[in-house]
């Protein structure tokens, strides 16, 4: 049964008749991918100029008609986050049109729980 085993172990692999010959060996091993050794990527050494802030933007200059937009636009805004809730029932919260909101303040729609 020794002599069995020593002889099952000098053959290749699996149902192989030849005998593993150490050029073979050798050849196999010299076809694999070689396999590096991992070195630390991250460095741990801080670097003064590895994150350097971007130069500052220029602040925009704004024309009277431009401001005006802008204030108007900064009201409908404040106006459009008070208005946000849940139209129906299980529902997520949206913006309601103009005639959502007027039913909402006559009574019309009313939330129930």
């Amino acid at each position: 049964m020794q002599q069995n085993a020593q002889r099952l172990c000098a053959l290749t692999s699996g149902f192989a008749k030849t005998a593993r010959k150490t050029d073979h060996v050798q050849a196999f091993e010299k076809s694999k991918m070689p396999q590096y050794v991992t070195k630390r990527s991250v460095s741990h050494v801080e670097d003064a100029n590895r994150f350097i802030a971007p130069p500052p933007k220029p602040k925009q200059v704004l024309t009277p008609e431009m401001e005006q937009r802008e204030k108007a636009a900064q009201e409908r805004y404040a106006q459009m986050k008070s208005l946000v809730q849940p139209l129906y029932n299980k529902g997520g919260p949206q913006y309601p049109d103009a005639s959502a909101v007027e039913a909402a303040r006559r009574g019309e729609l009313r939330r129930r729980s």
